[in-house]
């Protein structure tokens, strides 16, 4: 298996270290670079271009939306993993998730979902909770309704 580059951007150094510790046990992912700093984010995935961008939703606060958007206009081969660590920033995680972002994590989860999110993504795969998925389908639906191409049941 080709290793997949991923690189981390997320302001708590303890959570660096964690996902060193979870990557360094996968062969096939390959943390290439790390930041603290959302003014970063950009330059280093310019640099690297990973096909992973693990990407916490503290680092950027409600600006994380508009950068995955840029990310993914400057980058469109590297995917991208949100990290949440407050219950409260899930509606910053779906802005992220409508503008690209193709996984979302709780930093509760990460020890059992990280390694396991970044290989389903790396497939094609999204890797969301259940809950964030319902609001995703009825923004969908809802839109879809507004535009004419569906009926509301």
């Amino acid at each position: 298996m080709c290793p997949i580059s991923v690189v981390l951007a997320d302001a708590n150094r303890n959570r660096h270290k964690e996902c060193e510790r979870l990557l360094r046990n996968v062969p096939h992912l390959r943390l290439v670079a790390q930041t603290v700093h959302c003014d970063d984010v950009l330059p280093t995935v310019s640099r690297y271009k990973p096909r992973m961008l693990v990407l916490g939703l503290s680092l950027c606060g409600e600006d994380s939306g508009e950068l995955v958007s840029e990310l993914l206009a400057q980058s469109p081969q590297t995917r991208v993993v949100l990290l949440q660590r407050h219950a409260d920033q899930e509606e910053e995680a779906l802005r992220a998730l409508l503008n690209g972002a193709r996984a979302y994590l709780s930093h509760d989860t990460l020890e059992q979902e990280l390694c396991r999110a970044l290989n389903g993504v790396n497939k094609g795969e999204a890797w969301v909770p259940r809950k964030v998925l319902g609001r995703i389908l009825d923004w969908a639906v809802d839109g879809r309704v507004q535009e004419g191409i569906g009926d509301r049941p």
